[in-house]
């Protein structure tokens, strides 16, 4: 089995470029509007373009392709209802079709769902989109946080089939995110925050539906103060979840592993990876684990 590791936020709106992980990644992260709009008033005929510039550069340099759709993700400001149309959702993929061969997972909602019904409405609408443009059946889930995947019924979607077509999603994504609301719990009790919260989501997930991870790879809220805290806690949690939580049977980890993220910025402090040399460190011995690098 392949694996993959990637960041967020590589380029498009922030100040990095694919080259800077490439030696430890093979996975770019191409998420609608949020990777790529430089204000809130850019419409997707402006920040659309550059998503596609940066995926063809991230293809061309080797890279696969992990899209996030970002359904249901409300913006101030905002002027294109994208977030649920099908009319935007086919806009995306038709730009991003010259590159499907290259794309090896779509992300339809990242933490924005409302409800179980709109979930099963997404997947369908995302899948019927794929279906007239070619993307054969590459597989789609959804990324939740904490309290989505342990309260909400979204996660409890099966991979069921009506008529022989998928109407659940074949992955779901959790995150590997220390603290309720980003607090600092210290390293032990964030272990065990992160724990309880994968063990009893992953208890709710139907165990046909394979399962990704997001890793904390940003100073996330502010929270941690200290380098050394944030580098130890994406090892940790990163072995606990290949240790516990593999898919197909695999002996070592799941195939998918996400980091958020690379090059944002949210204030003094709050910085990605990036910036973070020890940080940095322990993904390279990540994506060795994982065999991403020799």
């Amino acid at each position: 089995m392949t694996r993959y590791l990637g960041y967020a936020d590589i380029d498009g709106a922030y100040p990095g470029h694919p080259l800077e992980v490439e030696p430890w990644t093979n996975l770019y992260i191409a998420w609608s509007f949020v990777g790529y709009f430089k204000s809130s008033g850019e419409t997707i005929d402006q920040w659309l373009p550059r998503m596609v510039n940066c995926v063809d550069r991230a293809v061309f340099l080797g890279f696969k392709i992990y899209v996030g759709l970002d359904m249901g993700r409300k913006w101030a400001n905002h002027p294109d209802d994208f977030s649920t149309r099908k009319t935007t959702v086919r806009r995306i993929l038709t730009a991003l079709a010259p590159y499907r061969a290259s794309v090896v997972a779509i992300d339809v909602s990242d933490e924005m769902c409302p409800d179980k019904e709109t979930a099963k409405a997404w997947y369908v609408k995302v899948r019927d989109v794929m279906a007239d443009l070619g993307y054969g059946s590459i597989p789609i889930g959804m990324t939740f946080t904490a309290t989505q995947a342990t309260q909400e019924d979204i996660i409890t979607i099966p991979l069921a089939s009506s008529a022989g077509m998928l109407k659940g999603p074949d992955f779901v994504t959790l995150e590997l995110y220390a603290g309720p609301n980003g607090k600092n719990l210290g390293e032990t009790g964030n272990m065990d925050f992160i724990r309880g919260n994968i063990d009893a989501s992953v208890a709710r997930i139907d165990p046909r539906i394979k399962v990704a991870f997001w890793l904390q790879g940003f100073n996330r809220n502010g929270v941690f103060v200290g380098e050394d805290e944030l580098a130890t806690l994406n090892k940790q949690s990163y072995k606990f979840a290949r240790d516990k939580h593999h898919s197909d049977g695999e002996p070592l980890n799941p195939s998918l592993f996400l980091i958020f993220n690379w090059a944002r910025t949210t204030g003094p402090g709050k910085v990605g990876t990036k910036w973070l040399p020890k940080v940095i460190q322990k993904h390279k011995w990540i994506a060795t684990d994982m065999g991403v690098i020799a």
